[in-house]
């Protein structure tokens, strides 16, 4: 060891003047536990009076009484005059040499590469410091290595900020982790028994720094090699995933290793000889370590060293379990096929041969996909669950505990799950750990979150408290978070965004900030405010998430936690203020779709604010806004004006920042989109049959329109005219009929006068694009009454209601059959397409579009596709039948016409109830709401569902016999719809009766099925 090298151990041996205390440190210092080290030097710290910090300086080394002391409150200040420290392009300079030159220290544990310190400048920042051991390199190869690792950036990966060298001097400053090693948590401090881990933490752990591992073998073209992977090196960020620590140590240090080390691979002789496959083996032994919570190494006062290798290899068959896999795990038994999963990976990881280890690309798809867990491996039991106000309680604690979740993401304030139960029940489950307030106090808190009923916030169904642990239950929604649909999930490129879209979201958002303000007194804050916590409600609006979780939690926040207003230190200290700058940070989010947070595989974090302030005048649109949003100059006024919004509430003075209340009313004057930015204009509209003309193609394209939604054949607007007529109008995309057939078939369409078939007004064509105009019905559709609006007084549609809705929608479907010589087909028929006319019966829109437009995979086309049909060119009359059998069992059940299993398989409705006997009808599909008054009625319409949605076309009736049956199950007047054909023949009643009662034959299996789990009603 060199003389500096001596003269820097002798100085902190000074300090640390207890002869006990310096065997401490070096008993316990290892490879280089960072946090662990820490933890144990603050319990040092406050136990022992002579014990003082140490600062930390840079300079040319210099004997012990070089160094000149200043002591301020008990704790050695170093003043030495260095050079500057080298930033690492694209960090700002949060710190300067002089901050880390004052700055206690505590020293954190000697490794294999070097001695770690964990520093804390006066402004409350810490960071970790590496000084190195003595290398043979050059300071141009050290900066070379140095600017390949500050270019990984990566929220799995710990970030080197900046470094500094001299004469015989290396030092590297990471970014500081306040959660521990994952060595400490495994394992413990000396003299400690280790604490729980449960298995979600565990798979958390392993699939981040899976991550992190195949993020750092991506850079350098594909070279950069860890070559230190083990548990003292990961620890966890602050999404609560594992996060690797000493990136680029390994590659500059030569060290020649030990045959008996245990966290290399077989083939590494030394640092020149690692690689990929070495960094793949040793991450193979922390997946066995995770798993046995056996050490790999010994560490004075720990347990001994296991050849893990070795141990999992001399257990062959049952008693694999039970003597390889922690006991503290075994307790569960429903994560044992995850754990032999996780087991079989490590084996693998760590073979013998190279080439038979996977590549960490292929280990994180492996682990990705297994991130379906027990949360009864997550929570404690032993409490009640709380439901709130007006719920019926339809599951309890220990439904939740026993049911398999699937983890949906780690957060600020906890991890949230998606549980799904056999009853078709899917709820949202967000666990907070750290709870800082008194019990009566966090009662009082639900409750009154419990009482917000608003379509743009998620409702608080039911909550647990248990000592230092909360458990929320939420309604689920089965959209992706606003954050996935502008960023894309990892590894995966995002799809288009329109702007119509992104304004509904912010509208929805902003409106459900403004309720939140407006309750508990006008005094509630969120406190959470960020895109992953934005969801699209059943409308397409923004709907926020995770209410009354941040009030709770005692969370310090880092200084770079970009989605808070700048004034939030903690938890304590957010207000509605705060709440408008995060709203602010989100308007800037989904114009220029740069994320002010890492992303998983996705693009690094943006400063919102700094990018949008130095930019200035005609640069502003090109450089801020999204480049998919800039095709359109239609809109560049609107997004200016949504710029200016958001950069009003990211003010830095909170009295300038607007209310919500006022940002909403601003966001609500520019949800009138101009419908001249949509469609071509020189051509005609052109009315259809008896239709008298009292506006034109001119008077539209000028008029401004409200978007009412998109769907699968296009974008639908509200049009309103000065002299109060009001249209529909459709505009359709991508239409690939010649001109003379599209004529034909819109005038078949328009000579269509029905009391259950909305209008077609006029249509205009041009090229590949059509515009259709229909009448306006200010109803809401037959989805919005189901599955949508929740006011404060939420009402049930009632059974009387949804029987008109059947009986009109099947009259109306049955006339349109009869067109065209008997061929004309609906071809998207669904809820959302069904109206209620002025008699309060089921009216259906948008006939016929099928035909009109390029062919579309049935994979877009949700649930009510019948299984013979590929695409929308092959839909029939038949088909019609299928989807109209859907929308039957979406009347009865009011449930969601598609799910996904907890295995991530999708399946209809359609499947679920063919695979109940029709005992359970009453019990699992009848609407809860309804069932004791019209169980009857109900059943009967099922078992017409049932034989409309079989699945041979050919064994389906025609609508007019569906027609007959339902204005008998109703007691309505007969129509002439039922009558157009010969009344049904007793043998086709009980064919089509029994054919209901048959078993289904259907691609998923019975166990898919039952564990499938659909909304809640």
């Amino acid at each position: 060891m060199s003389s500096n090298y001596d003269n820097w151990e002798r100085l902190v041996a000074a300090v640390l003047r207890k002869e006990q205390l310096w065997q401490l440190f070096h008993a316990h210092s290892r490879s280089p536990s960072i946090l662990s080290e820490a933890s144990d030097f603050s319990s040092s710290v406050h136990s022992s009076p002579a014990l003082q910090d140490v600062a930390l300086g840079f300079s040319k080394p210099a004997s012990p009484s070089a160094y000149r002391q200043q002591i301020e409150n008990g704790v050695v200040k170093l003043l030495i005059p260095c050079p500057k420290l080298v930033l690492v392009s694209g960090f700002p300079p949060a710190f300067d040499v002089r901050d880390v030159i004052l700055s206690s220290a505590e020293f954190l544990g000697s490794g294999t590469f070097g001695s770690s310190y964990m520093a804390t400048m006066e402004n409350g920042v810490k960071i970790v410091v590496k000084r190195l051991k003595p290398m043979d390199i050059s300071v141009a190869e050290f900066k070379r290595q140095m600017e390949i690792v500050g270019n990984v950036r990566h929220e799995n990966v710990a970030t080197l900020r900046t470094y500094y060298f001299s004469k015989g001097e290396r030092f590297m400053l990471y970014d500081y982790y306040g959660n521990g090693s994952v060595f400490a948590l495994l394992h413990g401090q000396t003299s400690e028994n280790p604490n729980h881990v449960d298995w979600a933490t565990r798979l958390r752990i392993a699939i981040g720094t899976a991550r992190g591992i195949a993020e750092i073998h991506t850079q350098n073209d594909g070279k950069l090699v860890h070559g230190n992977i083990k548990s003292s090196n990961i620890f966890l960020n602050p999404q609560q995933y594992g996060c690797v620590a000493d990136l680029g140590v390994a590659n500059m240090a030569a060290i020649t290793f030990m045959p008996t080390a245990p966290c290399y691979a077989l083939e590494v002789r030394n640092t020149q000889t690692m690689s990929h496959a070495s960094d793949v083996y040793s991450f193979g032994i922390l997946l066995l370590e995770l798993l046995t919570r056996k050490s790999p190494v010994h560490v004075p006062g720990g347990p001994e060293a296991v050849d893990l290798v070795k141990l999992v290899s001399s257990v062959k068959g049952k008693d694999m379990t039970a003597k390889v896999i922690d006991a503290d795990l075994l307790k569960y038994p429903a994560i044992r096929e995850q754990m032999l999963k996780v087991l079989q990976m490590g084996l693998s990881c760590v073979a013998k041969s190279l080439k038979r280890r996977p590549k960490m690309s292929e280990v994180v798809k492996m682990l990705e996909d297994m991130s379906i867990i027990s949360m009864g491996t997550s929570v404690s039991s032993g409490s009640k669950l709380i439901f709130v106000v007006d719920e019926n309680p339809t599951f309890d604690l220990e439904d939740i505990l026993s049911a398999p979740a699937q983890i949906l993401g780690t957060g600020t304030f906890g991890n949230a799950y998606m549980v799904s139960f056999d009853n078709g029940h899917t709820i949202m489950v967000r666990i907070s750990r750290v709870v800082n307030v008194a019990f009566e106090e966090l009662k009082q808190h639900m409750e009154i979150i419990g009482r917000i009923r608003h379509e743009n916030v998620a409702k608080l169904r039911a909550y647990c408290i248990r000592e230092h642990e909360a458990i929320l239950v939420y309604e689920y929604y089965n959209q992706k978070s606003t954050s996935v649909l502008l960023h894309g999930q990892s590894g995966n490129t995002p799809n288009h965004v329109d702007w119509a879209t992104r304004l509904r979201i912010a509208i929805g958002a902003a409106r459900g900030i403004a309720e939140i303000h407006t309750q508990n007194g006008g005094r509630l804050v969120h406190g959470n405010i960020k895109s992953s916590n934005i969801f699209l409600n059943p409308q397409q609006y923004g709907c926020v998430l995770d209410l009354g979780v941040a009030n709770m939690a005692a969370i310090t926040f880092m200084p770079t936690a970009r989605c808070y207003a700048p004034e939030v230190k903690n938890a304590q200290t957010m207000s509605q203020a705060s709440d408008v700058y995060s709203f602010g940070i989100l308007l800037l989010e989904l114009l220029t779709r740069k994320s002010p947070e890492c992303v998983p595989g996705g693009p690094e974090a943006v400063d919102l604010v700094k990018l949008v302030s130095y930019v200035k005048g005609k640069d502003m649109t090109a450089k801020v806004f999204d480049a998919d949003l800039l095709k359109y100059p239609t809109i560049r006024e609107q997004m200016v004006k949504v710029l200016q919004i958001g950069i009003s509430c990211v003010a830095k003075s909170l009295k300038k920042r607007p209310k919500m209340s006022e940002v909403v009313k601003m966001l609500e004057d520019m949800s009138i989109i101009n419908i001249g930015t949509s469609v071509f204009s020189g051509s005609k509209l052109v009315f259809v049959a008896d239709e008298n003309p009292t506006f034109d193609l001119e008077d539209m394209l000028r008029a401004f329109a409200h978007i009412l939604g998109r769907g699968t054949f296009g974008t639908a607007y509200m049009v309103s005219f000065d002299n109060g007529d009001t249209i529909m109008v459709r505009i359709l995309r991508d239409v690939n009929v010649a001109f003379v057939e599209l004529q034909q078939h819109m005038q078949i369409i328009g000579r269509i006068r029905h009391e259950n078939v909305a209008k077609l007004r006029a249509y205009c064509i041009r090229e590949h694009e059509a515009i259709l105009v229909y009448e306006y019905f200010n109803k809401k559709s037959t989805s919005a009454l189901l599955h949508g609006k929740r006011g404060t007084t939420q009402t049930c549609l009632d059974w009387e209601t949804r029987i008109r809705i059947a009986v009109g929608v099947a009259r109306g479907v049955a006339h349109i059959h009869r067109q065209d010589g008997g061929k004309l087909v609906h071809g998207n028929i669904k809820s959302s397409n069904i109206f209620l006319n002025r008699h309060n019966y089921g009216l259906v829109s948008d006939v016929g579009l099928p035909q009109l437009r390029n062919p579309i995979s049935r994979n877009v086309l949700g649930g009510y596709c019948a299984p013979e049909v590929q695409d929308t060119k092959k839909v029939s009359q038949a088909s019609d039948v299928y989807s109209f059998g859907v929308v039957l069992f979406e009347l009865v059940s009011r449930r969601q016409t598609q799910g996904t299993t907890i295995h991530g398989k999708v399946v209809s409705v359609v499947d679920w109830i063919q695979s109940l006997s029709p005992n359970d009808w009453t019990a699992k599909v009848i609407d809860h709401r309804l069932r004791y008054r019209h169980e009857e009625a109900m059943v009967q319409v099922l078992k017409i569902g049932m034989d409309c949605a079989a699945a041979v076309p050919q064994r389906r009736p025609k609508m007019p016999q569906v027609v007959r049956m339902l204005e008998e199950i109703s007691g309505v007047e007969p129509s002439n719809e039922s009558r157009w054909e010969d009344g049904l023949k007793p043998t086709f009643i009980e064919s089509i009766l029994g054919d209901a009662l048959e078993p289904a034959s259907s691609d998923s299996s019975l166990e898919d099925l039952l564990e499938y789990g659909f909304l809640s009603p």
